[in-house]
Parts: structure tokens; sequence; C-alpha cells
């Protein structure tokens, strides 16, 4: 996963419970989390059934993750193509759902401070700008570990997604 080329230390979330916001059961995150033993829940506006979900440790979440009351729970934050102006509120075929409220970019940036342990990290991938600028995210106490671009051009060479300000963002919540 191109997620986990950049995060160094992926060891210590193991036994962690991790999230993936946006999801699908076709990206598979979920089973390479539970095979490294967390519990996984997937917060996504199309939400799956899957018959081992019990057994696999694997929670959906149906909708918004910013109705999560899981906070400090998580480990690590996974999200693609989420925190994008195409990317919130919209479904993996474009569809627009509306929020239950009008967040603010930076009330985005401090639901996941909310949701992530004491020194939790978060992977966020963008197709394009991501919606955290810097100023956003150091007033959410989000460390940036690592801000790049070009990653989907490694995962997407065939069928190029997104544009030239594609981003890959590591975050660390700061104690």
């Amino acid at each position: 996963s191109i997620f986990l080329a950049y995060f160094d230390g992926l060891d210590r979330v193991i036994g962690e419970h991790v999230l993936e916001i946006g999801g699908t059961q076709e990206q598979n995150f979920g089973t390479w989390a539970v095979r490294q033993g967390n519990k996984y829940t997937c917060a996504t506006f199309q939400p799956w059934v899957d018959n081992d979900l019990a057994e696999r440790k694997i929670k959906i979440f149906p909708g918004d993750y910013m109705g999560l009351s899981d906070s400090g729970r998580y480990g690590l934050i996974v999200s693609a193509k989420v925190f994008e102006p195409r990317g919130m509120y919209h479904t993996q075929q474009g569809a627009y759902i509306s929020p239950q409220a009008d967040y603010s970019h930076e009330d985005l940036a401090r639901k996941l401070f909310d949701l992530l342990t004491r020194g939790g990290h978060a992977i966020l991938a963008t197709a394009t700008q991501s919606l955290f600028t810097k100023d956003i995210l150091e007033k959410a106490k989000l460390q940036v570990l690592f801000r790049g671009v070009g990653w989907v051009k490694l995962v997407h060479e065939q069928e190029p997604i997104g544009d030239e300000r594609d981003e890959i963002i590591l975050l660390k919540r700061k104690l």
C-alpha cells in the first residue's frame, strides 16, 4: 500500500484501533489492518456487508466520520481521496452527500485530533491539493511529519487520477 511506504514505525500501531475514513471493501485496507492484529473501523458513505465482520474485527460506521464519538481511540487514521474539494462528502462514484452541519476545514482537522490517541498518526492522501493548510493543521495540534506530492503517479500509472497537486501527508497528534 502506498500509505505504508510513507509510514516509518508501522510496528507501533500493531494491536491498536485503526480508522479508515472513506474506505470501500475493494480497497482492502481493513484486511491488512486485521492481519496485523488491529481492530479496524471504516467510516464510509458506502457501507458494505461482510459476513465475517465480527470474526475479523472489522466495524463499519455508515456515514460521516464527524459523527464518531470514539475520542482518543485510534492509533492510526488513514484516508485516500477524502480531504480534498471533490472528495469530502462525495461517494467513490462522485455522488454528493449533504453533511449534517456546515463544517469548516478547521473542524475537520480538529476531529482528526480528537479521534487519535496521544501520539497517534494519520496518513492522508489526496488526488489534488488537500483541504488542510499548514496553519489549519498546526491549530488542530497535528504535527506534519511529512508532506509531499506525486504519490498518485506511483499508484495509477495507467489512468492517473487527480492532478500535479496530489498530496500525501503524515501527521502525528501532539501530546
